[in-house]
């Protein structure tokens, strides 16, 4: 009985040992993983600065839209989502405006049509 039980505490030593090896294995990957993702952000952002700090600035925004409406949800939803429409409208031309200097023509002649 002694040496069943012995075998058992082997046993399950060993597949403990064995699945902290490949949770370390696994941590290895993911943070070679990461840090490859990390640079080819890096590169692009390097790349395209512009259009880097526009992407965070509307991802800013857009997460700024969502709380404020989570937190102003004592309004009545009709009048609050006509206001909120009207002050989106309104927000989004002056974005426009402000940044039609940085963007192609191309572009500009596009977002404002």
């Amino acid at each position: 009985m002694a040496a069943n039980q012995s075998k058992q505490s082997s046993q399950i030593s060993e597949a403990a040992s064995q699945a902290y090896d490949n949770a370390e294995q696994k941590l290895a990957e993911y943070q070679q993983l990461a840090q490859q993702y990390g640079e080819q952000a890096t590169e692009v952002i390097k790349e395209n600065p512009v259009t880097s700090v526009l992407i965070g600035f509307g991802v800013g925004l857009g997460v700024g839209i969502l709380v404020s409406g989570l937190l102003s949800g004592s309004a009545p939803a009709s009048r609050r989502g006509g206001y909120n429409l009207r002050m989106a409208e309104d927000l989004g031309r002056q974005m426009l405006d402000s940044v039609s200097n940085y963007l192609p023509d191309m572009l500009t002649k596009r977002f404002n049509s």
